[in-house]
């Protein structure tokens, strides 16, 4: 079952367009795809304008239809959400994957399983047993745990690179939504 175009919806109620904040660690962003994103992807699939560089003229060209695809290639398969059953997991997880780097999203998605007593290894990697599991509780509670564990993820960077303060508010509001 695929929920992607509510994650997309999703993601982008709270990614906007162009962006080049001093203090985001990914660069310049637009709808969510950052510089940083677009500079690690193969063969110069980042290259949106097509001038043969990846840089931030790339990025200010993204249009909405540009990031949906990436987001559709490089997060919600790539990262196997398309296989989450509940759509409201499906879309949390959308928005982590985009927000955070893949190993901390699906960390975060162990941890809130094992809070509920799942017993995954905590490895980072949404494989068939953490799929399996995520699948097989209840939805709610699961939401509520992945909710406060993305929190305390977003603590955890504001405490170790203070620099990031500045986002705390937003990253808040988006744990939680």
């Amino acid at each position: 079952m695929s929920h992607f175009k509510t994650a997309l919806a999703d993601v982008l109620k709270h990614e906007g367009g162009y962006v080049d904040h001093k203090n985001d660690n990914g660069g310049a962003t637009a709808f969510g795809i950052s510089l940083r994103f677009l500079s690690i992807l193969p063969a110069l699939a980042g290259d949106v304008n097509g001038d043969g560089h990846v840089n931030k003229d790339d990025v200010k060209a993204l249009s909405k239809e540009d990031a949906a695809k990436f987001y559709e290639t490089y997060f919600w398969l790539h990262y196997r959400l398309n296989e989450v059953e509940t759509e409201s997991i499906a879309v949390k997880l959308m928005n982590l994957f985009v927000n955070m780097r893949g190993k901390t999203a699906a960390l975060i998605a162990q941890r809130a399983a094992n809070d509920l007593g799942a017993g995954l290894v905590e490895d980072g990697i949404l494989g068939s047993k953490s799929m399996a599991v995520l699948n097989s509780l209840e939805a709610e509670p699961l939401l509520v745990c992945i909710k406060y564990q993305a929190w305390a993820v977003y603590k955890a960077i504001v405490e170790n690179t203070p620099s990031q303060a500045v986002f705390i508010n937003g990253w808040q509001k988006r744990a939680f939504a």
